[in-house]
Parts: structure tokens; sequence; C-alpha cells
């Protein structure tokens, strides 16, 4: 409210020289509260003016200071990044290298799968193959009992042994025949050192007809061994091995004889 206007309501109640003292007063009172407000505004402009400039100051602090944290966020979240980008490296490139690793080794299980159903194949084929050729056996052992037990395999088994025994008598025959034929030829070509000529000594004479004895009795041996070898084959009675020892023997003495004759030719004819 207006003092004067307060004033004004109560002016014909006071006496003049009050009202003049309470005039100086009301003037000197807002001269005082002029002055304050004068004074007041000023130092609300200065407390403005450093508020605003303490204001300004931190604004611009803290731009400043949002600016360097940003850059230090970004360079911070740039790092980062750069750190993320390679661990993904790292990351994918451990995978990639399991993943190879375990492609090899899913590859390697793959092949010796594959080898081991090779295998078992073959085994399968291997033992049906050892099965027919069981079953093939079994048969053939079925029927060679068959056959051991046959009357026709005994027969034909004492065929065979006779067979044998032919064929062994036969070629002990062959070999008796041969001493006898070597006896025989060296004897004939030996007698032929015994001859007697008329100017002969006794001695000689006496030397030679032993030689001629002696031809003569191996001969008559080499002739009845001869039959006996002849004969062999239809005489059981003898005995093959006797026989192939006689003539071997016949064979040695034909040998004594043609170096008793070599003698002979060169003791008295050499």
């Amino acid at each position: 409210m207006n003092i004067y206007f307060w004033l004004g309501s109560i002016n014909n109640q006071l006496p003049q020289k009050t009202w003049d003292n309470l005039n100086k007063k009301i003037l000197d009172l807002e001269n005082e509260i002029n002055s304050v407000k004068e004074n007041n505004l000023e130092q609300s402009n200065e407390l403005l003016e450093k508020a605003n400039s303490i204001l300004s100051d931190q604004v611009s602090f803290l731009n400043d200071t949002l600016g360097n944290f940003l850059s230090v966020a970004g360079v911070l979240i740039g790092i980062m990044a750069i750190v993320q980008i390679l661990v993904q490296i790292l990351i994918s490139s451990k995978i990639r290298k399991e993943n190879d690793k375990a492609q090899t080794k899913m590859n390697e299980a793959s092949e010796k799968l594959t080898d081991a159903e090779s295998k078992i194949n073959n085994a399968e084929v291997i033992s049906l193959s050892i099965e027919k050729k069981g079953k093939a056996l079994e048969e053939h052992q079925k029927k060679i009992e068959e056959l051991i037990n046959s009357k026709e395999l005994n027969e034909k088994l004492l065929e065979i042994d006779k067979i044998r025994a032919k064929t062994e008598i036969l070629t002990k025959q062959s070999l008796a025949n041969s001493y006898l034929s070597s006896a025989r030829n060296i004897i004939e070509e030996s007698k032929n050192y015994f001859f007697i000529h008329p100017n002969d000594s006794d001695e000689i004479k006496e030397y030679a007809k032993n030689g001629n004895a002696d031809y003569r009795t191996i001969l008559f041996f080499i002739k009845q061994a001869e039959l006996e070898t002849v004969a062999m084959l239809k005489n059981s009675n003898i005995s093959s091995d006797q026989l192939l020892g006689e003539a071997k023997g016949l064979l040695n003495r034909a040998i004594d004889f043609e170096q008793s004759a070599k003698r002979f030719l060169k003791e008295f004819r050499g």
C-alpha cells in the first residue's frame, strides 16, 4: 500500500507541524528505502554477475570436462571396440581351428568306420566261403568214410598193396639183373687174360687153369642167379632181398676176378 494514501486518510486529523515532521521522516524513510533498494540492486547485480560468471565458469568447466570425458570415453570405446574385434577374431580363429580339428577327426573316424565296414564285409564273405568250404569238406569226409567202409575200397587197397609189392620186386629184380649183367661182362672180358701158351711154365699154366676155373664157377652162380631172378615174380619162396644181395656179391666177386686177371697179365704177360 502507498504510504501517501495512508497519510491522506489521516491528513485532517494531525497538526501541521506534526504533519511536516512526519512528512520529513517519511521522505527520509523513502530515501533510505530507495538507497537501500539501489544498494541492494547494485549488490544484486554484482551477485548476479558473479553468479553468472561462476555459472559460466562451471558450465565451461563442465563442457571441458565433458569434452575430455567424451574424448577419453571415445578412445576407451575405440580401444574396447578394437579389443572386442581382436577377441572376436581370436575366438573365430580358435573356433575355426577347433572346427578343422573336429572335421579332421570326423573324417578320420569316417575313414576308420568305412575301413571297419569293409573289413566286416570281407570277414562276412570269408566266413560264408569258409562255411561253404566246411560244408563241402563235410560232404567229402562223408564220402571218404563211406568209401573207407566200403568193400570195394578194401579190394582196391589189397590190389594196391599187391601192385606195390610187385613194383618193389620188379625194382629189385631190375637192380639184380643189372648187377648180374655187369658181373657177366667183367668175367667174360677178364677170362681172356688167362690164356695158356704152349711154352708157358707149369706155374703159369697152373695159375691160368685156376683163373679159368674161377671164371666157370662165377659164371655158374651168375646163371643160377639169373634164373632165380626171372622166377622171382612167380615163386614167392624166393626172397627178393636175398637175391639182390647175392647178385651184388657176384658183382664184387667178378671185380676181384678182374683184378686177379690183370695181375696175372702184368706178372706173366707183361
